[in-house]
Parts: structure tokens; C-alpha cells; sequence
């Protein structure tokens, strides 16, 4: 069922607190790290994409492709920013003029997801479309995670405080989680010492 459409959602919203400072405009060799996740999504075989900003807007919104893209701002990131975030970009989607039949989240601290992984997810969800779908390295779930238009419709009930595995926790029979064998599904760069880890060598330093 290679005619159903999806939406990517990336989620750029967080105020970076365990980073110190805006970790979407880290050097990530000759991009950042927020742009690199955008240029595989983009490559990806989706029909349209969505960014959410959120802290460092002003960082964040300077960045050359998030000039481009389609995005919305989350005023209330400081609260909940991933489920706050979600329920912004439903009621994005849900304003335009046609309904994805599926909506695909990656947050965009995790560049080291490419364009065949997200293509690899998207194989999966064309073959269950009902499903939720999510891959998973050594029985550990990763990003992305696709799910179709009307489940992902449920983050308007969830409270701020929760989180996207409360949907997944409640939607167990719908969940199809398969096998990948590459860890960068579960990669972020939330901290200096994972940034230092796992940034290109060719990275040039701005520190």
C-alpha cells in the first residue's frame, strides 16, 4: 500500500537543559545537528514535513534550512514540551487542506538516523498501516515512530505531564515493533559527552 501518505513530524522544541545550550545548533560536520536530521527526513520518502520549535527559537529559526521548511512555534514548550508539541503539530495538520494517513515522529536531536532508516520504517508502516510502528535495536524501542492519522489524534486527551509511551502503553494491540540492527535509533545528543561521542570527525568545533 506504497499510496498512503505521511507526515514527518521532527520535534526541535526543548530547552536543551542537560546540553547547557541549544544542542539543534551544534556543529554537525559541515551542517548542524538539527539540520542533518531535516536534509534524511526530507530525503525520505514522505510527503510533507513539519518542524516544531520551541527554546532557542531565535538559534533555532536562524538555522538556513529551518528558514525553508514549514514549522510551528510551541509557546508552551516550558510545559510538557513533547506532548505540547505533538498537540500543536496535529492541529497544524489537521488545518490543511488534505489528512496524511499517517504521521512520522523523529525528534531532531538525532541526526545519526538517516534517510534508509526512515525508509526502512516506512516500508514496515505500508505493510501494517493500522499499526503504530517503531523500530527496535536489542528489544529497546527507537525513534521513528509512525502512527496512523487516528491514533496519533489521541495526544489531544494526554495530559501535559505524560508522555508519547503512554499512548504507546495504551495501544499495545496496535504497536508493531520490528528489528533493526543499528543503534543510532536510540542515538540523541542530549549531553556534551554524547556530542563529543558521536559528532563526524569532520565536525568543526565551536566550542
Amino acid at each position: 500500500m506504497t499510496n498512503l501518505s505521511i507526515t514527518a513530524v521532527v520535534l526541535a522544541a526543548g530547552n536543551s537543559s542537560r546540553m547547557g545550550r541549544s544542542k539543534m545548533a551544534l556543529k554537525w560536520g559541515d551542517s548542524t545537528v538539527l539540520e542533518t536530521t531535516i536534509a534524511h527526513v526530507q530525503q525520505a520518502k514522505v510527503r510533507s514535513l513539519l518542524l516544531v520549535t520551541g527554546g532557542y527559537r531565535d538559534v533555532v529559526e536562524r538555522l538556513p534550512l529551518v528558514r525553508e521548511i514549514p514549522r510551528v512555534h510551541n509557546e508552551n514548550y516550558a510545559a510538557g514540551e513533547i506532548i505540547s508539541s505533538i498537540k500543536i503539530a496535529l492541529k497544524t495538520i489537521k488545518a490543511g487542506s488534505t489528512m496524511p494517513d499517517g504521521v512520522l515522529v523523529l525528534p531532531g536531536d538525532m541526526p545519526l538516523v538517516t534517510t534508509s532508516i526512515i525508509d526502512k520504517c516506512i516500508a514496515e508502516w505500508h505493510q501494517s498501516a493500522e499499526k503504530i510502528v517503531a523500530p527496535t535495536y536489542e528489544g529497546k524501542r527507537g525513534h521513528p515512530v509512525i502512527f496512523p492519522m487516528q491514533t496519533f489524534a489521541q495526544f489531544e486527551t494526554l495530559p501535559a505531564q505524560k508522555s508519547p509511551r503512554d499512548l504507546l502503553k495504551a495501544n499495545q494491540s496496535l504497536l508493531k515493533l520490528f528489528s533493526l540492527d543499528t543503534q543510532a535509533i536510540r542515538i540523541d545528543v542530549d549531553t556534551p559527552a554524547e556530542y563529543a561521542k558521536y559528532r563526524p570527525e569532520n565536525t568543526v568545533s565551536d566550542e
